[in-house]
């Protein structure tokens, strides 16, 4: 096992408390704990099979800092991906593994790129990308395989090794899907109903009615966005508002709105922050997503238009920006953590005032669609893209 993304989005300490309970292995060879002086686990493991030695080196994101929480990561440093592999697959090797295969978070396209850039990974086992690779693919002498997401499939990859010459001598393998046939684990099964039988009253509590379907967009505005983007402006009272399109987790489908539902649409217990920024930020802001730099963002009190990568104009509220006044803007706390990322801004100008961190940003959601009763959000060019 290694290292996502998302491992963190409950702390390093209750990542650390949980990985000591498992009895499998746990590798990165790219995470050093700076206060230890040591990796933050194992960087590798060898397992026999046989008589076969498999080395198994796991790799987190290079972009870790920028996909969570700073204080979740306290402490932790990114090692330079290609350099570590570099180094323990010459260890693995005088250590007498036959073959080595690269537990990988980098993506497909970052996973394509290791193997382009370092000799000697026999086989990379990617995530992150959620691609699903019917069959595995072959890069220089690496043998690339990912298995999509969310358990659909399960990833079967057949190697056959060359123990004369300790190399892999050939590969085939394929995706078993998993929707029929497959029988629960009982044990697990008995955890989720014990838990179900706690929360699901209120969970399944139906809390308004969806007169079109929610729908997201990672590259462009959607009606999901623009209502979520409407209650953190409406609730912070800020002139403008960002929701990150990343942070919007899931579809929903015209009808009853469950407290579920939004916690499936929100679940990451963020809580809603302010800043105030120039009208000459606010525009470099614009730029900045509009140049595709950063993860997108859906917008309330503002419009702007899209030329290619350039930002052709922006209104406040109806209203030209005025580079000299200053505007109040709204987010939630993974945005307001990620603000040059995000917006390029000069995060050392900044300063993020938290708004009721208390109050999560689904308990406001939920909230409003209570109050609301019946919600109709549809997309209004707020963003708008000329070709």
């Amino acid at each position: 096992f290694t290292f996502g993304n998302h491992e963190f989005d409950y702390g390093r300490e209750n990542l650390e408390k949980l990985f000591a309970k498992v009895n499998f292995w746990v590798v990165s060879a790219d995470l050093w704990d700076k206060k230890r002086g040591r990796y933050f686990v194992k960087p590798f493991t060898i397992i026999r099979r046989g008589p076969v030695r498999i080395g198994v080196i796991g790799l987190a994101p290079k972009n870790l800092f920028s996909l969570s929480l700073r204080d979740n990561l306290r402490g932790l440093e990114v090692l330079p991906v290609e350099k570590v592999v570099r180094k323990f697959v010459r260890v693995l090797r005088e250590n007498g593994c036959d073959i080595i295969i690269v537990l990988s978070h980098l993506g497909y396209n970052g996973d394509k790129a290791l193997a382009r850039k370092v000799e000697g990974i026999d086989v990379i086992v990617g995530g992150h990308s959620h691609t699903a690779l019917q069959a595995p693919v072959k890069v220089n002498n690496t043998v690339i395989v990912q298995a999509g997401s969310r358990g659909r499939y399960l990833g079967v990859l057949d190697l056959k090794v060359d123990l004369d010459n300790d190399r892999l001598a050939s590969s085939s393998g394929f995706l078993l899907e998993t929707r029929e046939g497959v029988k629960p684990d009982s044990l697990m099964q008995a955890i989720v109903d014990s838990l179900e039988d706690i929360a699901g009253e209120e969970l399944n509590q139906v809390i308004g009615v969806l007169e079109t379907d929610w729908v997201r967009h990672y590259k462009s505005e959607s009606n999901i966005g623009n209502w979520l983007a409407d209650v953190t402006r409406d609730f912070t009272g800020a002139d403008v508002a960002f929701q990150n399109s990343g942070g919007i987790r899931k579809n929903l489908p015209a009808g009853k709105i469950t407290a579920r539902d939004v916690w499936e649409i929100a679940p990451f217990g963020n809580y809603f922050v302010k800043f105030e920024v120039s009208g000459k930020q606010l525009r470099s802001m614009l730029e900045w997503q509009a140049a595709g730099k950063g993860e997108f963002c859906q917008v309330s009190g503002l419009r702007y238009v899209v030329k290619g990568r350039k930002l052709l104009s922006a209104t406040v509220q109806g209203r030209s920006i005025d580079p000299d006044h200053v505007y109040s803007v709204a987010t939630n706390n993974y945005v307001g953590d990620h603000l040059h990322d995000i917006f390029g801004l000069d995060e050392s100008k900044i300063t993020v005032v938290p708004v009721k961190p208390n109050y999560l940003d689904r308990d406001v959601f939920i909230d409003y669609i209570k109050k609301q009763g019946r919600i109709r959000s549809v997309v209004q060019g707020r963003i708008r893209k000329e070709k």
